[in-house]
């Protein structure tokens, strides 16, 4: 994962915010969650840039096999001569994970 590039859609995230000395970089997400949405941030070691990508560029996830999921991947984009793995913003955390989360906002 180290050199790997990810990606969000931004229609799922509402800001990028830099933190720290140390330069993580939250990302804020917008996420739909049961019947509603859930407001959360997820921390990122950089952001490189903020990069429109055509739809005609981006394919479906491979099918990696049957131990491995794949359904946090949204597609891959190709963007000059560098693939970008697009994540699925909803799959990125297990339910499980969104429910306590929730709960814990709503106490």
């Amino acid at each position: 994962m180290d050199n790997e590039q990810y990606a969000v859609d931004v229609a799922h995230s509402q800001t990028v915010l830099e933190y720290a000395e140390i330069r993580p970089m939250i990302i804020v997400l917008d996420t739909p969650f049961e019947d509603g949405r859930i407001t959360m941030g997820a921390t990122a070691d950089s952001v490189n840039e903020v990069v429109d990508i055509e739809q005609s560029s981006i394919e479906k996830p491979p099918s990696i096999g049957t131990s491995v999921d794949t359904s946090f991947i949204q597609g891959i984009g190709k963007k000059d001569d560098d693939f970008i793995i697009i994540l699925r913003s909803a799959r990125i955390f297990r339910d499980e994970e969104l429910a306590a989360l929730n709960t814990e906002v709503s106490t």
